[in-house]
């Protein structure tokens, strides 16, 4: 997979809104207003869900990645707190966390694999109809990778607690 920090040039007439509401899916009207007309985009629901709306936005590196640094987090300083209360309390401080840095970071991660992706797939594509139904296929939401995402987190609390 290429990384979003490679320079893909942009052809604006396919970086519009109707491309950009095709790309992103589900609830697109709200979040295109959120992302692209306010002065500061918030994401209340990444903030809240973390890697389960990274994952659920199809950007499973960075949700898989962020699931296992707050997981490798929270084993440390439960380790270093070593008292019976200190998983509420660090679930409760790594929730807080992701709600004062994500609420702000998620829409411009967001919105920045939004002109990645539609870029790239512009630079390959040149059929218009092909490239609509392109950009439809790997935007939009996928659920399924959340319940995967959800089965691992159940099955390694489960095994972990034997």
């Amino acid at each position: 997979m290429q990384k979003c920090e490679e320079k893909v040039e942009v052809k604006e007439d396919r970086l519009n809104e109707e491309n950009i509401k095709l790309f992103i899916g589900n609830n697109a009207d709200k979040i295109y207003e959120n992302l692209f007309e306010r002065k500061r985009p918030r994401a209340i629901a990444a903030a809240l869900l973390g890697p389960y709306w990274l994952c659920y936005r199809k950007m499973y590196i960075l949700g898989v990645g962020l699931a296992i640094i707050e997981s490798l987090f929270a084993i440390y300083l439960i380790t270093r707190l070593n008292v019976e209360f200190a998983i509420g309390l660090v679930a409760n401080f790594i929730l807080m966390l992701r709600l004062f840095i994500f609420v702000f970071v998620a829409p411009y991660i967001y919105k920045t694999v939004i002109k990645y992706k539609i870029g790239k797939i512009s630079n390959e594509i040149s059929d218009e109809e092909k490239f609509k139904k392109v950009i439809e296929e790997e935007g939009g939401t996928n659920s399924r990778a959340v319940m995967l995402l959800l089965l691992v987190w159940f099955l390694s609390n489960r095994f972990s607690t034997m």
